[in-house]
């Protein structure tokens, strides 16, 4: 078994940093919706005693119930409430459209997390289900032409 490398605290917090940018966006994003439609779905804060380094720390948390977020994330007012929001305050997140599994105009929303991925959200118009969605040709060339426009997150040698 290979033992993972200790990171000294100046790595570790280099670590961190570079994480919160790559992941700024989907954080600001995702804090806007866990405002709008989730307020309530968070668990009561639990906290935990922990030793590191030596000393006793404490460190609280909550659960929250992504599930019944994903829930509430469909309709035609949060269909335009999110885009509305992503043209206001966040620009870089790019919306293609598509169709929900009855074939109600429906969203995809494409979330940059720049030098390592990108995030697909699925907001359907008529239906809860938000594992099918369906692409005609024009969604299809929306969806590539965006994808295209995106590839700028990757590293050059993860598209090789």
């Amino acid at each position: 078994m290979i033992e993972p490398k200790k990171l000294n605290k100046e790595e570790l917090e280099d670590l961190f940093e570079r994480s919160r940018e790559m992941h700024k966006i989907w954080h600001k994003f995702s804090g806007w919706l866990i405002k709008t439609y989730g307020k309530d779905l968070h668990g009561k804060w639990i906290r935990h005693k922990m030793k590191v380094d030596g000393k006793i720390k404490t460190f609280k948390y909550r659960s929250f119930d992504d599930y019944q977020l994903s829930q509430r994330l469909c309709g035609y007012e949060v269909m335009v409430r999110i885009e509305k929001y992503i043209k206001r305050s966040c620009p870089e997140i790019k919306i293609v459209h598509c169709d929900d599994e009855i074939h109600a105009g429906s969203i995809l929303l494409l979330i940059p997390h720049p030098k390592h991925g990108i995030t697909m959200m699925f907001i359907p118009q008529l239906t809860g289900i938000q594992n099918q969605w369906f692409l005609y040709g024009g969604h299809y060339k929306m969806l590539m032409s965006t994808l295209e426009e995106m590839k700028y997150v990757y590293e050059k040698e993860d598209l090789e």
